[in-house]
């Protein structure tokens, strides 16, 4: 009898083709949509529980990310080489693209704790040493409470 239905268990070649899929510049979310593709909640799981998959999909969307910057190079070599082709249809499709890849790209994570993993002790800082550690978390995007 055959087997039916979406794939669930991992393989290699079926986990080699899904990262395939990515890196040519689909999502995630596209690709579980292909009914020989493991679901998302399959996928998922196997990020949770498969460090070989972990890794095989953040090298995918690191060669999505170059996918992405082709096509935005090639439809920047379009207007300059086709006296036809509109200057702002390709500036929408640009940013329509620069927009999928940020919001493709993975969330960083960042956990500040103090010594033994505890809370970070601040009392013998200056003010001078904590206004330079907040530029510092600012700097890497991090949103700083001013406390109240």
């Amino acid at each position: 009898m055959t087997k039916r239905g979406r794939p669930t268990d991992y393989s290699d070649e079926l986990a080699d083709e899904f990262c395939r899929r990515v890196a040519g510049g689909r999502s995630t979310l596209s690709v579980c949509a292909d009914l020989e593709m493991p679901s998302d909640t399959t996928v998922y799981r196997w990020r949770q529980e498969k460090p070989e998959f972990r890794d095989k999909l953040a090298q995918a969307r690191e060669e999505r990310m170059e996918a992405y910057a082709d096509r935005m190079m090639a439809l920047g070599s379009r207007v300059v080489d086709e006296a036809d082709f509109d200057p702002q249809r390709c500036n929408a499709a640009v940013n329509a693209i620069d927009k999928a890849a940020r919001l493709q790209q993975p969330k960083q994570r960042l956990e500040l704790t103090g010594k033994d993993g505890g809370a970070i002790q601040t009392e013998s800082a200056s003010s001078r040493d904590l206004a330079k550690a907040v530029a510092l978390l600012m700097s890497k995007g991090l949103k700083v409470d001013g406390g109240s």
